[in-house]
């Protein structure tokens, strides 16, 4: 029996895994199918993955075009021309369906748009008035998402600030510490870091804050009060308790780098 063709044929659960209440279905289902046919399936099955593959690369530039020129409207149409930016979210939303149209997997599409968005987002802000040259911590960003293969920069694509600020630093925290620093974080451990920081799809800010929005003025009384309010509540915290649980020290090391970040500017 192939496992792959098996895998297929069979309803998953929510985890992605085999749902194995339909084996009896599945068993029933295999035995029927002319083992040359299984044989043929596994070959086509194959064969249109090995085809991304190959030109995932054309594709991801096909993407980056459409993503200069999402940019360009965005930035240079008027109200009569892009209202509401119906153009270039149409534009945006059409990379699906073309992809898809070309042949990619739903699936698969889905995690090339995303990287190369994330991509396109970073290089785009690379350079600014605000800095002579290149920004050093968007290329530090950049530098970290193209260390990565195009479905674990998808997943990157997929977290907050703070997860995305997170994995950056994962291997200096628990439990991603336990590796050597300069080993990559696998697909599964940002995947891991994604669920327990994704992003908000119904804000519309951007995954990495730039340095040089503006921002607005800081009332010392204001900010002094909220400081006081954040000592308070830190001190209530039962350290014993909170070791108990890796999901809540997970979360107090994001909130670490959230303030170092904030200390830093």
């Amino acid at each position: 029996m192939h496992l792959e063709i098996t895998k297929v044929l069979t309803p998953l659960n929510d985890d992605g895994e085999i749902d194995h209440r339909f084996q009896e279905d599945q068993q029933w289902i295999i035995e029927q199918i002319d083992p040359d046919d299984i044989h043929a399936l596994r070959d086509f099955r194959q064969k249109t993955t090995d085809l991304e593959n190959e030109y995932g690369s054309v594709a991801i530039r096909l993407c980056h075009v459409f993503f200069e020129r999402i940019s360009y409207i965005d930035k240079n149409e008027n109200e009569l021309t892009n209202k509401w930016r119906w153009r270039s979210k149409k534009l945006r939303s059409h990379l699906q369906t073309m992809l898809q149209g070309l042949g990619f997997k739903p699936a698969n599409a889905s995690k090339l748009i995303g990287a190369t968005e994330l991509v396109h987002h970073l290089k785009a802000i690379l350079c600014n008035d605000f800095v002579d040259g290149e920004d050093e911590d968007v290329r530090q960003n950049l530098d970290f998402v193209e260390s990565f293969p195009i479905s674990s920069q998808y997943v990157l694509s997929c977290m907050s600030p703070t997860g995305f600020n997170f994995a950056m630093y994962a291997r200096t925290w628990a439990p991603y510490n336990s590796e050597p620093l300069e080993k990559q974080l696998t697909k599964k451990e940002l995947e891991e870091i994604q669920k327990k920081f994704p992003k908000d799809t119904k804000s519309s800010r951007p995954l990495i804050k730039k340095r040089y929005e503006k921002v607005l003025e800081v009332n010392p009384s204001i900010e002094n009060n909220l400081i006081k309010e954040l000592i308070s509540m830190i001190q209530r915290i039962n350290p014993s308790k909170i070791n108990d649980h890796e999901n809540l020290k997970l979360k107090l090391e994001a909130i670490k780098q959230e303030l170092m970040v904030v200390l830093a500017e």
